[in-house]
């Protein structure tokens, strides 16, 4: 897996529903426990896999279903990638039409990164789609 992200410019890690946890307990017996139901989860793997493309120097751009757990690089809250989310999986949908217009406006840009963009503007998810809206 390395190699084949080694070759790649940028990596896009989309996440869809893999796994649904019916019952699940956070923390358990501390403080902060409480108990959570229908938690959906994506892969693992793109944990993995997007955190090497980092760890290799590569852009990488997270998108997922706007119910996918909020862990990981899917992390809304903090997190070191934008996470753009959608409701429908239709590529033709207002949210993948965002986020490609981005992506193609940023390789038309010299040499600006959407990491740059996101980073010099310290914006939330919803200012991140302003911006998007805005390039």
């Amino acid at each position: 897996m390395r190699n084949e992200i080694s070759r790649c410019k940028a990596v896009i890690a989309i996440g869809l529903e893999r796994s649904n946890a019916y019952y699940i307990k956070d923390t358990e017996g501390s403080k902060k426990e409480h108990i959570d139901t229908h938690r959906k989860y994506t892969s693992g793997w793109l944990h993995l896999e997007a955190e090497m493309a980092n760890a290799l120097g590569k852009e990488v751009f997270v998108l997922c279903q706007h119910d996918i757990y909020s862990d990981g690089i899917f992390d809304r809250k903090w997190n070191a990638y934008s996470v753009m989310e959608f409701t429908e999986l239709d590529e033709y949908s207002r949210e993948f039409s965002m986020f490609f217009d981005y992506l193609t406006a940023l390789v038309k840009v010299n040499n600006t990164t959407c990491m740059e963009v996101i980073k010099d503007e310290n914006l939330s998810n919803d200012e991140s789609s302003e911006l998007i809206n805005r390039i």
